[in-house]
């Protein structure tokens, strides 16, 4: 099976209506171009912030996700939700391109101030194991940022080697979410 991938390189702001409309584009250009699955930079629907309106980042999402299904395109989208669990994750939300949820994966190595209290996205965000999804047949995994390197510079939490893990759960494609342009930072 071959899976035809289409990467977006968006810049990602607070604006969640500005993210949205950055997002249809992308969905557009990677149906033009028939993609299986678009991967979008880390927090690219919310902002890279754990600090959004999460009424209209869900009504966002569901525009973003009819939208795709309409495509044809499944996602790997990057964003920061509050899940039902009331905690915020720092994620990339998997679709098919028939539009089901598959299921989502968290930032795992949060990045943190090496300090004796971390200070950084390590307080704002929660974490789930490591899991895959079946995509179109094939297994997939995904990493946000941080969780690819494990840059000591960028978090207090050890190398566990998710690359490897991701392949021993049978991941043949790990798609990988970062968002490295941003002005600033939040943290």
């Amino acid at each position: 099976m071959r899976l035809r991938v289409s990467g977006a390189q968006l810049d990602v702001t607070k604006d969640v209506d500005r993210n949205l409309q950055n997002l249809i584009d992308a969905i557009d250009e990677a149906g033009e171009q028939s993609a299986d699955i678009l991967l979008t930079p880390e927090g690219s629907l919310s902002g890279y912030t754990p600090e959004f309106d999460r009424d209209r980042v869900e009504a966002a999402l569901e525009a973003i996700t009819d939208h795709a299904k309409s495509r044809g395109v499944g996602l790997a989208l990057g964003t920061c939700f509050t899940e039902s669990d009331d905690l915020c994750y720092n994620q990339i939300r998997f679709y098919s391109k028939n539009g089901e949820y598959l299921g989502f994966h968290s930032k795992i190595l949060r990045c943190g101030s090496i300090e004796a209290e971390p200070r950084g996205e390590i307080n704002h965000y929660a974490t789930t194991d490591l899991r895959t999804f079946e995509f179109e047949g094939i297994t997939i995994g995904g990493l946000i940022c941080n969780d690819f390197w494990a840059n000591p510079g960028c978090t207090p939490l050890p190398d566990p080697h998710l690359t490897h893990q991701l392949s021993a759960l049978g991941a043949k494609v790990i798609f990988q979410a970062v968002n490295g342009g941003r002005n600033g930072s939040l943290w």
